[in-house]
């Protein structure tokens, strides 16, 4: 009902309420017969409650601010090719350094290089929980904003068929594809492909549109992501260990362990006994985090303890943070604070502006990822969001052909000028011809 809903509203097969119900579905299909009953039966039951709350509160936010999509998504406004086409070259420059900072983080800790795709599961426990250097993080944040800013312009300047942007949109996809096997995150490549295939789909006029994407440029995707799947079985030796037979079954069964584990381990965690809940340290993390720089409280660390007696995965969804930090009632009461707060957010008639699109793609890819674990609590995104309104206002006068900071006031006062003169002529004509 919600999807079906969602496509209709949004005109867009490809939006956030119909990302978010088919992934939950996804991984509880795929988590059937993996774990007992009596955890099958109450991770099922939550999440459907926990998916009613998020979505009809995301959509309350969006009628109560008026972010009705449209059947055609039209705009006056064009963008400065040269200046993306800059943009464009910034992001390759940006990714090129975000690997080497990569490298050298991951190097800290790694007792040598090939130690990251033959031993990758202790190398990245060592790099996750290191003292990272303050130097070092705060470089690494600046890289990730201007990243995700910047890579933006990616699917615009592919629209727009600018020189040469197929052989930079390869080099950038391979750079990332290799720094997320470096780092060892991956899920970090995944969530590039999914912020990039958002922007592209967002800058589109209708479904038809849509349609030609999914088939142009569907397959590319897919079979990168296969090679990260075949990249990650080498790096956890899963055919060494003969925990698959193939590469074909690992890609498989990789898939399969990553998007319905978390499903498992929330069923898992609400059969618990007893747990010791965390009061809000998971999913306020960015607010305690940015509280403790100034001297208030402590620092929170981006990795979760494994629950002891669950399984060995630190992930339960993002119900399952909801519930360590409040139990029951956290799932119900955060699932209406962040289903409102994000449809807040969202607004798909962004009318060509950057620092829109760029928070409709987090959005998107943060509901997508609902299955996992909440995105949105990790500092990151939030800053990008703020990041790209900055950005967009530095840039505008360069960025936009003939728009202004006033252009979509003066654009509707325009519009509704020349309705008026047509109302008028049409008036005039009448009376004469009667």
């Amino acid at each position: 009902m919600f999807s079906i809903f969602s496509v209709a509203f949004y005109h867009r097969i490809w939006n956030p309420i119909l990302l978010f119900v088919v992934m939950l579905l996804i991984g509880v299909i795929l988590s059937i017969g993996e774990c007992s009953s009596k955890n099958f039966q109450a991770a099922v039951f939550w999440i459907v409650i926990g998916e009613m709350f998020f979505v009809i509160a995301f959509i309350c936010a969006q009628i109560i601010f008026k972010r009705r999509g449209t059947v055609n998504l039209f705009c006056p406004v064009a963008f400065n090719l040269k200046i993306v086409n800059m943009l464009v070259n910034l992001n390759l420059i940006v990714s090129i350094l975000a690997l080497f900072v990569g490298i050298y983080s991951v190097m800290q800790v790694a007792p040598n290089f090939i130690s990251i795709f033959t031993n990758s599961t202790y190398v990245r426990e060592l790099y996750l929980r290191r003292s990272g250097n303050t130097i070092i993080t705060i470089i690494g944040i600046f890289l990730s904003l201007n990243f995700f800013v910047t890579f933006c312009f990616v699917p615009i300047a592919l629209q727009y068929h600018v020189k040469k942007i197929v052989p930079k949109l390869t080099m950038i996809l391979l750079i990332r594809l290799f720094n997320s096997i470096v780092t060892m995150s991956k899920e970090a490549f995944i969530i590039d492909a999914i912020y990039f295939v958002s922007v592209y789909i967002l800058l589109l006029k209708d479904k038809k549109e849509e349609y030609k994407f999914y088939r142009k440029y569907g397959t590319v995707f897919g079979i990168l992501v296969i090679v990260l799947l075949i990249v990650i079985s080498f790096q956890r030796n899963y055919i060494g260990q003969r925990k698959y037979s193939g590469y074909g079954n690992a890609v498989l069964g990789t898939l399969r362990e990553y998007i319905s584990i978390p499903i498992e381990a929330f069923g898992a965690l609400l059969n618990l006994n007893s747990i010791e809940y965390t009061k809000g340290n998971l999913c306020f993390r960015p607010i305690i985090n940015i509280l403790s720089y100034i001297g208030i409280g402590e620092h929170v660390s981006i990795i979760q303890d494994v629950v002891t007696d669950v399984t060995s995965s630190n992930v339960y969804t993002l119900f399952g943070n909801m519930y360590r930090d409040f139990s029951y009632v956290g799932i119900v009461g955060l699932s209406i604070l962040f289903g409102f707060f994000l449809g807040t957010i969202y607004k798909s008639n962004h009318k060509n502006r950057i620092s829109r699109i760029i928070a409709d793609s987090i959005v998107i890819m943060v509901m997508f990822f609902g299955y996992y674990d909440l995105i949105i609590i990790q500092t990151v995104y939030l800053l990008v969001i703020v990041y790209a309104v900055i950005f967009d206002k530095i840039i505008a006068a360069k960025l936009y052909v003939n728009c202004d900071s006033f252009s979509f006031r003066k654009n509707s006062i325009i519009e509704q000028n020349i309705k008026n003169e047509e109302v008028k002529t049409f008036e005039t004509y009448s009376s004469k011809f009667n």
